[in-house]
């Protein structure tokens, strides 16, 4: 919720599925996108609106997928599982946005964080924080905020009611924006993060090959010891 502003209704919907290592291929290396765009199965008023996922939250996803959820999968029968990627431990039911917001409290709380600290927050701070980063490049490139916050607005207004014929505009804008300081550095920071979880990535990789190494290695001195018991005896 913190990296994609995503409310609780939608992070209940998501399907593991829609974050495939074909899918993530396809729109990162193929298409060269840089970004995931993944829409809700559940949302507000039933918004179809899609929600971008940058490359270090998908592999940060795809993470807990392979490490985690594909692990708890194959030691428990979910019944009709279809492809949640947030199940309850205990039912093996899919998590609702109230369960969502229920262990979100009780984390915080266990944290020692200020009551009332709401799981919107995340969604609150990724709103300033994106506001942030337009405005900096706006005031950079000599923009006034209202200007900025128009076309943030006509942008909004543009996924639910228009036919696209800003979208010239909006493309062209986001470019000049591209060139500033202020997103170059926001790039910066993105890319580290990225760089960060592909490195935990490979450790952990590393760490599980060189374990089944290991398992290999003790499974064929198992066997030389038992040839060399049957030797003896004969």
């Amino acid at each position: 919720m913190n990296e994609t502003g995503s409310r609780p209704i939608s992070v209940s919907s998501y399907r593991r599925l829609q974050f495939s290592k074909e899918i993530i291929e396809r729109e990162f290396f193929l298409n060269k996108q840089d970004s995931l765009s993944i829409v809700p199965k559940l949302a507000k008023q039933g918004n179809t609106m899609p929600v971008s996922f940058r490359f270090s939250t998908v592999l940060a996803v795809r993470n807990f997928i392979e490490n985690d959820l594909e692990e708890f999968l194959t030691n428990i029968d979910t019944g009709n599982y279809d492809g949640h990627l947030f199940l309850d431990p205990n039912s093996f039911q899919p998590l609702t946005a109230e369960n969502i917001s229920k262990i979100f409290s009780e984390i915080t709380t266990e944290l020692g964080w200020p009551k009332g600290k709401s799981i919107y927050s995340l969604r609150h701070k990724f709103a300033g924080d994106s506001l942030d980063n337009h405005l900096d490049a706006a005031k950079e490139l000599g923009f006034s905020v209202n200007e900025t916050a128009t076309v943030l607005q006509m942008e909004r207004e543009m996924t639910h009611r228009s036919s696209g014929s800003l979208d010239d505009y909006i493309s062209s804008r986001k470019r000049t924006m591209q060139e500033t300081d202020s997103f170059k550095k926001s790039l910066k920071i993105n890319e580290l993060e990225s760089d960060k979880t592909r490195l935990e990535l490979e450790r952990q990789k590393a760490i599980e090959s060189a374990e089944q190494k290991d398992a290999e290695n003790q499974a064929l001195l198992l066997e030389i010891e038992k040839l060399k018991t049957k030797l003896q005896t004969q």
